[in-house]
């Protein structure tokens, strides 16, 4: 048995040491902590200590990023929008009725 220190790890690593189902374990432990599981294919185990974690600086101009905050933003923006319509019927004591709204609007198909 030798002590092997390995690269830093993402959360999408998935090779012949350190498997999705290891490396979300690993990613579940806090600094310092402790895990283990199994490696990859070879039936050999694993025992990791956590000895560090870093949160890498996000890239605005990364497309995967303008897409995230791009819905992010949509998504905000909809719930804000349904939150300040509710709030306005209730504050004028309106009720609506779901199900004919829903046959007028064909949502209901």
């Amino acid at each position: 048995m030798a002590i092997q220190h390995s690269p830093a790890l993402t959360r999408e690593t998935n090779d012949t040491m350190f498997n999705t189902a290891m490396v979300t374990k690993l990613f579940n432990t806090p600094a310092g902590g402790v895990d283990f599981g199994p490696q990859g294919l070879s039936g050999n185990y694993v025992i990791a200590r956590i000895t560090g974690i870093t949160h890498p600086k996000l890239d605005p101009r990364d497309p995967s990023f303008q897409a995230g905050a791009a819905r992010f933003s949509q998504t905000v923006a909809g719930d804000f929008s349904i939150a300040m319509a509710n709030a306005a019927r209730a504050r004028q004591g309106v009720k609506v009725n779901q199900k004919l709204i829903a046959s007028l609007t064909g949502g209901n198909q």
